[in-house]
């Protein structure tokens, strides 16, 4: 029998025919993949053959005409899941991974401007609310929605702009969420009324749930895993410099015009992140597969589930106790409809979906799964804390607006600076569990320390506490990041850091909630204690905000709003042991390093190129003669 690829010594066998069109065939598929592969590596034709990677993968006895490995260097980079299960190219990956050195950079400085602006937003709304509730006759419900509206709406729209950017385009996704929020931002500062307010919220919110997550996504898609460390820390010191900046900027701002001028800024910063990000995003997106096909696909059910859940957990927090009494059948009902959806969805994404909105593979490891309980716990922490200093500062201390933002500096100058310092030090050496373990000691004192917040309590050292307990969540967020990074498959990192956010945004979200909650319930109660039909402790926590401001330093309101604060500094300490615990006890691997990984991933193509396709002998490519 002859062998394939050389010409039988019978001419006229059929056989012999059917090999020799098969090598014939085989020889001018490689050709092209050759020549295409050359095109694509150097922009130049007709090459020399013999320095080609697929004479490289013939050398190797690799299949020459399968998806070739990364090429790695300063600029290129191809994801893994660049190729999907029916072998269809995502040009994307490529189209970032390519970019320039600058326009890389200069993507990533638009990334780092947009954390700064989101959290310059956070800071610095939270700073104006009781200067709201004034303004607008607002409940203390109704102005904490402001805020809550606009994480909610930020959490449960991050899922959508994930799925649809893999159709339309990161460029597209992006730029539709910095729209949305121009567009809240323009319709918040011209709000008559605490509704048109908090509509206005949940649209930039529905924004910035597109600039966060696209924002996260796009620095995946340009870097390796082990330089995503110190650009992912970067970018959240960024984003806490935003909360440096936001109480400030707020402050000033208030003193000169009044807290509508806040959302004209946002719409001047973000009007100008539009401009530039049109120019530099490329065009790619997953051309192989028509978007209406990818959108189909999309798991919109689940999305859905999330929705309801959600929204009906969320209410009955914000409004038991205070709006309506926990035992009403509106609060009643809004919790089981909540958990019913959270118990279908939990059961949808694990068993009825092929394509889940939450992958199961980035949930098959524990370490992965402490990490994003604790980045949603880091969420939590953030905003009880951030939000009720705010009453604490202008309630019990009597400090103008100014000097609240001054003292919130201790706050968010800490919590950048170990941010920063952490992720930078986790690329250096590799290793998390040290800052793990030292984010979750230091914020456990703060945070118990933070039982001595009082009226008549010297400045200095509740500045060192709440430096103290700041720090700790600072080191913790980014230990727990790359515990993410570190635990995951490379090609599941996209996947994974979209988690994160949305659960680190959910945490917000469900910090402000609960945070209120404890609040309200426990200064009701404390009010309905010592009142007695007294008409000068006669206050409900619905009225609290707006005469907030004007309470005399000797009030009892002032003694009372101390205790009920004291109850929400506890439940973040404890909050926060119950994600530290686990993160501190399992082991988390160390951070691969980049020749590692691409050696890994080399391997992994291979195997998987050698299932997909059957490998053709090295025979094959030998010329007919």
């Amino acid at each position: 029998m002859a062998e394939t690829g050389t010409v039988p010594t019978a001419a006229g066998d059929d056989g012999s025919q059917v090999s020799l069109t098969r090598s014939r065939l085989v020889r001018q598929e490689v050709s092209q993949r050759i020549s295409g592969a050359l095109r694509v590596t150097s922009g130049h034709g007709n090459p020399d053959i013999t320095s080609t990677p697929a004479r490289e993968a013939v050398i190797q006895g690799r299949n020459p005409i399968a998806p070739a490995p990364s090429i790695s260097s300063s600029t290129t980079d191809v994801e893994p899941d660049s190729w999907d299960e029916h072998d269809n190219f995502r040009p994307e990956q490529i189209d970032l991974a390519n970019l320039a050195p600058c326009r890389k950079w200069c993507i990533f400085t638009c990334s780092c401007f947009l954390q700064f602006l989101l959290n310059f937003d956070m800071a610095s709304v939270a700073v104006t609310l009781p200067s709201i509730a004034k303004d607008l006759q607002a409940s203390q419900v109704l102005v904490f929605t402001v805020a809550t509206g606009y994480f909610l709406a930020q959490t449960v729209f991050q899922l959508p702009f994930s799925h649809t950017s893999h159709a339309v385009g990161r460029k597209y996704a992006y730029l539709t969420g910095v729209t949305l929020h121009i567009i809240g931002a323009i319709v918040a500062a011209a709000s008559k009324s605490a509704q048109q307010l908090i509509a206005a919220r949940i649209v930039q919110g529905i924004g910035a749930a597109g600039m966060f997550t696209m924002s996260a996504i796009v620095i995946v898609d340009l870097m390796q895993p082990r330089q995503r460390a110190s650009w992912t820390a970067v970018s959240q010191a960024c984003g806490a410099l935003g909360n440096i900046c936001g109480p400030l900027f707020a402050a000033l701002l208030f003193k000169q015009y009044t807290w509508r001028s806040i959302f004209y800024l946002e719409f001047i910063a973000a009007g100008v992140l539009f401009a530039v990000l049109l120019g530099l995003l490329p065009n790619g997106r997953n051309r192989s597969t028509a978007p209406l096909k990818v959108l189909k696909s999309c798991d919109w059910i689940g999305m859905f589930l999330f929705f309801v859940s959600s929204v009906t957990i969320l209410i009955p927090i914000n409004i038991g106790g205070t709006v309506q009494p926990w035992r009403s059948p509106v609060v009643i009902a809004c919790l089981l409809v909540g958990m019913l959806s959270l118990l279908v969805l939990i059961c949808h994404q694990r068993d009825l979906m092929e394509h889940p909105a939450f992958p199961r593979q980035v949930f098959t490891k524990s370490v992965t799964n402490v990490a994003f309980f604790g980045s949603f716990v880091s969420g939590m922490l953030l905003s009880m804390i951030f939000y009720n200093l705010v009453l604490f500062w202008e309630g019990v201390r009597h400090l103008p607006t100014i000097k609240v933002g001054i003292m919130l500096l201790a706050v968010t100058l800490s919590y950048t600076a170990s941010a920063a310092t952490t992720g930078v030090a986790i690329r250096f050496w590799g290793r998390i569990k040290w800052a793990t373990i030292t984010g979750t000691v230091l914020a456990e004192i703060g945070l118990g320390l933070m039982y001595l917040l009082t009226e008549t309590a010297p400045v200095g050292p509740l500045i060192v506490i709440t430096m103290l307990a700041a720090t700790g969540c600072g080191m913790y967020l980014p230990a727990m990041i790359n515990t993410i990074l570190a635990s995951t498959e490379r090609e599941w990192h996209s996947h994974a850091i979209a988690m994160r956010t949305l659960l680190y945004t959910a945490g917000q979200c469900m910090g402000i909630s609960i945070g209120v909650a404890i609040f309200t319930n426990n200064f009701s109660y404390q009010v309905d204690k010592v009142s007695h039909g007294s008409q000068s402790v006669a206050i409900t926590p619905q009225s609290l905000m707006q005469i907030i401001k004007d309470l005399p330093k000797d009030s009892e309101i002032v003694t009372l709003i101390v205790m009920a604060l004291r109850w929400v500094w506890g439940a973040a300490a404890v909050i926060g042991l119950l994600a530290g615990i686990p993160s501190c006890v399992l082991k988390c691997p160390a951070l691969p390093e980049d020749d590692e990984v691409l050696q890994l991933e080399e391997e992994r193509r291979q195997a998987q190129s050698s299932r997909r396709r059957k490998l053709l002998p090295l025979e094959s490519l030998v010329p007919v003669r």
